[in-house]
């Protein structure tokens, strides 16, 4: 005898029923009602940005230019309040201080703010300017077999 709950025939004319006890049915049809809600929960109206495009890239350019080990939690809660409105602008200037001077400061700052595209630019900066490999690492390649 099938539990309570909705029954559905299966396709293909089996005479075997799939059952679903009541209580998942009341699951799905409460996340069915609950999932489109949260989802829009998930995105805010952003105000508008709290300085300039110019005046941000001023900012972010200093802070990384006196980005050091003392002050990294800093640097990064500073420029990640601005990461919503100009996250472009950051990563190019990420990029931009990387290939600069003062690198050996920057590898936990950059670790903290990086998307993919930052990672492949300073990966690809690294190669092509000095053409070892960014490991001190022997790289391996597998053949085919």
């Amino acid at each position: 005898m099938p539990h309570a709950g909705a029954a559905f025939p299966p396709a293909g004319g089996n005479r075997a029923w799939l059952c679903f006890p009541g209580s998942l049915v009341v699951a799905l049809s409460t996340c069915l009602f609950v999932a489109p809600t949260a989802a829009k929960a998930q995105f805010k109206e952003l105000g508008p940005p709290p300085v300039t495009a110019t005046v941000a890239r001023e900012q972010v350019r200093t802070l990384l230019e006196k980005a050091n080990a003392g002050n990294r939690q800093q640097t990064v809660a500073a420029i990640s309040g601005l990461l919503a409105w100009y996250r472009d602008l950051i990563d190019e200037e990420l990029i931009a201080a990387w290939k600069g001077n003062a690198r050996a400061n920057l590898p936990d700052t950059i670790e903290s703010l990086a998307d993919p595209h930052v990672a492949e630019a300073i990966v690809n900066s690294h190669g092509a300017g000095s053409g070892r490999p960014l490991s001190s690492q022997p790289t391996h390649r597998c053949s085919s077999i």
